[in-house]
This record gives structure tokens, C-alpha cells and sequence, in this order.
């Protein structure tokens, strides 16, 4: 019979006998007894109780909770006729555990005498039951309470670790727990995260990463190790082509006018392209090359189809060395075009009648200015003409130099006052040879 005390049982469970121990009277630990008020959690022999009272004839009774004798926590209380027993520690009442009626749903667990509890943040559980909640693995975080899922870490972050319930592990419960792809001090390098954020991977040579996935070095560019990114082409180096582990050398004397380029579209500082369109390959070599070799002075390179009809020959005397198209320089604005015929740039001293490879020097060196124009244009002030042989208008030429002299210039009245003085000197001095020359004359008349 439920709280009903017996040698062989004991009180019933929430039910506690706490006068003699021959008392066959059990009381509920829920309604206050002789005014006293018994709390308990559990009841009868060997179970847990935090506030027993007992009545005893003179001595005390021993008490075990299980095998560990509880005797020692007990006071006597003197405020009956008879002696009480009573556990030091406060009464209190624990509700027993609440047994829910449904399973708990979806990011919640049973937490035992307090129902359902949320799950704790880097933990989820995805289905409604009173499992516990499980931890956030690898490439996954959670940072909410609750979560019935684990989000993947950002697309540039990853983590290799597995989530851990332990607070002083691993917990996946924080967005600092996701690494930075590439690694510190791995600014510069090429690495992505795996479909799964579990790992950071350098991109194979020849790639590059381009929004967390490895692309292709593009034409102009290319990487030769593992982990590189693309970079452009030296000067005179080349690739055409996606994907390139190492540029092309152009073959000399073709280069290319700047970093990242796809061809080779220009030539080396000591040459420049002559066009030979609509001459197909066997007149160039029978008889073109031969005469414009010979014409001009210079050396054409065979005929190349890649290149489209256009020959390299080296620079005619008295051009200039051109740049080097861009050897120190990654800007090709900043730059030369490729050097032709018409881009030629000559020497001071030299001239040409027109944008040809035909350069003459000039008889006077001061007269032609050299540079790019052709004919009178390329002459020097004061001077006209083919050759910039002539003088311009208001100048006139220096019969000891052979040099242009502006009319209306200093020099102009110093020379002629000069040559007065010369010759009013020049005047003089024949006038006293003629004087001194008289007596002898006329001594020779007598004889």
C-alpha cells in the first residue's frame, strides 16, 4: 500500500518514516508531518533524502546513504521531549525530473529535470527526438543556440578540425574558428578552399585562384610552381595560350614592346620592320631582299609567315639605336611602337628626302637636325633645301665655316666691322710700301 512502511520495503517512494525505526507509520515528503516539514528527493533505505527526521529512545541512530555513512551530517534537535535527527544541510525540495509527453523538436535535446533545452552553440540536431545534439564537424560552424544545422564556413575561410562538445577544445561555435584561405603570410600565394571549407590547397602551376576556384593563366601570363600566381611575361617572352607554365622566347631579332604579351610584335633595339606585303615568299627571297639589302645598306632577315609580311632588317648608318621596346617598363604607353620605316629616328648630321631607309649625310654636319621628318623639315634653322645646303631668307654663309649666320644678329656687324678695319689696315699699309718705294723709283729712272 503506497506509503505504508514494512521491515521488508520500506517506505514508498516520496514517502519517509522518520519516528522510531519500529514506526509503522510512513508520511508523504510532500505535506508537513508532526510540524515538521519533510523534503525529499527519494525515500526508504539507501536512497538519497535531504531533510530526515527521526525519533530515537536515547541514542542515535546511524544512517547510510549507500555504503557512505551519513551519521556525521546529523545535529540533534532539542525541541521535542524525545531527541530528532536531522541532516545539517538545508531542506529543499527538487521537482522530480518532468518526463515530456512529446519528443523534443528539431535543435533541442533533453535536458533532464529541466525538459527540452536548446542546443548549445557549434552543436545541432536536425530531427525532433530527445537525443543529444550533435557537434559541428569539420569546414562547419554554429553560432547560434538552437541550431538544427551547421552553416560551412565563408567560401575563403576553411577549418581541419573536428567540433568538440569540450569547452576547452576545438567548438565550432564562433566565426573565428573558420581560418583565413591562403594562411597567414600566404597573402601573395594562390590557394582555395575545398568544396567542403575542410581544407586550404595551393593551385596546381599554370593556375591561379579567381574567386576561390584555380582558373587558368591567361595569354600573356603564366605561373611555373605550385601555388603561384600568374605573372606577365618578360620582355621578350611570350604565350599565346590559357594555362602556360612558363612564357615562350621570341627569336631574336624579334621581341615583344612590353610585359604580358601574346607575340612577338616587335624587334630588338639595332633592327626595324620593313612591310613586304603582296610579295609572297619566293620574289623576297629571289630578288627583293637582294635589292633592298644592297639599296639601303642594311641586312633583312629571311621571310616569315607567322609574322604577316613583315621583315626585320638591321638599322641603315646614321639612324639612331631605338629604345628597347620596353625592356624595363611594364607600360606599353609609355613606350616605342614598333620601329618601321617611317618611325626611323636619325642621327644630327644626317638627312632623307622622304620616309624611307635611303639616309645621306649632310656636308654640313650643324645644317641637318636629324630626328624623324624628312626633306627641309629636318634642318636646322637658318638652313633649306635638299641637304638643308642653302640659307634661309635673312641669313647668309660664313665663307670660313661654311655655316648659316642670321643677318640680323651680333655677329653680323662684328664681322663687318671687322673686315673694315682689315681693310682700311690692308690700305694703310700698301699707301707707306708706295711712299717708301718712290725714292727708289725714281733712282732708277736716272740710271
Amino acid at each position: 500500500i503506497l506509503g505504508h512502511w514494512t521491515w521488508e520495503g520500506g517506505c514508498a517512494s516520496s514517502y519517509v518514516n522518520w519516528g522510531t525505526y519500529t514506526s509503522s507509520t510512513c508520511f508523504s515528503c510532500n505535506e508537513p508531518a508532526d510540524s515538521y516539514e519533510l523534503q525529499c528527493v527519494y525515500t526508504s533505505y539507501g536512497q538519497d533524502c535531504n531533510h530526515y527526521l527521526f525519533r530515537d529512545h536515547g541514542y542515535m541512530q546511524k544512517f547510510f546513504h549507500g555504503s557512505e555513512d551519513l551519521s556525521g551530517l546529523w545535529k540533534t534537535d532539542e525541541t521535542d521531549s524525545d531527541l530528532r535527527f536531522c541532516m545539517c544541510e538545508a531542506p529543499k525540495w527538487i521537482a522530480p525530473t518532468p518526463i515530456p509527453t512529446t519528443a523534443c523538436p528539431a535543435g533541442e535535446y533533453l535536458g533532464g529535470d529541466v525538459g527540452c533545452k536548446s542546443c548549445l552553440p557549434g552543436t545541432f540536431k536536425g530531427v525532433a527526438g530527445n537525443e543529444a545534439c550533435d557537434v559541428c564537424g569539420p569546414g562547419r560552424i554554429a553560432t547560434e543556440i538552437g541550431s538544427v544545422s551547421c552553416d560551412l564556413c565563408p567560401l575563403d575561410k576553411y577549418n581541419d578540425k573536428a567540433g568538440s562538445a569540450d569547452v576547452d577544445k576545438y567548438n565550432h561555435d564562433k566565426e573565428e574558428d573558420c581560418l583565413p584561405c591562403p594562411p597567414d603570410g600566404f597573402e601573395e600565394r594562390s590557394y582555395v578552399t575545398n568544396n567542403a571549407q575542410t581544407s586550404c590547397d595551393p593551385c596546381e602551376a599554370g593556375t591561379q585562384e579567381v574567386n576561390n576556384t584555380c582558373a587558368p593563366c591567361a595569354p600573356g601570363t603564366s605561373s611555373q610552381k605550385k601555388g603561384d600566381r600568374c605573372q606577365p611575361c618578360e620582355p621578350g617572352k611570350f604565350t599565346a595560350e590559357n594555362g602556360t607554365l612558363e612564357c615562350n622566347s621570341c627569336d631574336i631579332p624579334w621581341s615583344t614592346i612590353s610585359k604580358g604579351s601574346t607575340s612577338c610584335d616587335t624587334v630588338n633595339s639595332d633592327h626595324y620592320i620593313v612591310d613586304v606585303n603582296g610579295i609572297d615568299r619566293y620574289q623576297y627571297e629571289a630578288t627583293y631582299k637582294k635589292q633592298y639589302e644592297q639599296r639601303y645598306g642594311v641586312e633583312c632577315e629571311r621571310y616569315d609567315k607567322e609574322q604577316n609580311g613583315r621583315v626585320p632588317c638591321t638599322l641603315p648608318e646614321g639612324v639612331q639605336v631605338l629604345l628597347a621596346m620596353a625592356k624595363n617598363s611594364s607600360n606599353a604607353a609609355e613606350v616605342a611602337q614598333p620601329p618601321t620605316v617611317e618611325t626611323l629616328v636619325l642621327l644630327e648630321g644626317y638627312y632623307r628626302y622622304a620616309y624611307t631607309a635611303e639616309v645621306l649625310e649632310c656636308k654640313v654636319p650643324d645644317a641637318c637636325a636629324g630626328g624623324n621628318l624628312p626633306n627641309e623639315e629636318s634642318c636646322n634653322p637658318g638652313y633649306k633645301s635638299a641637304f638643308c645646303g642653302r640659307c634661309d631668307w635673312d641669313f647668309y654663309r660664313d665663307m670660313v665655316t661654311g655655316k648659316c649666320i642670321s643677318c640680323s644678329g651680333g655677329n653680323f656687324w662684328s664681322l663687318s666691322v671687322l673686315i673694315c678695319i682689315v681693310l682700311v689696315l690692308m690700305g694703310g699699309l700698301i699707301a707707306v710700301a708706295r711712299y717708301c718705294m718712290e725714292p727708289v723709283r725714281a733712282a732708277l729712272k736716272k740710271h
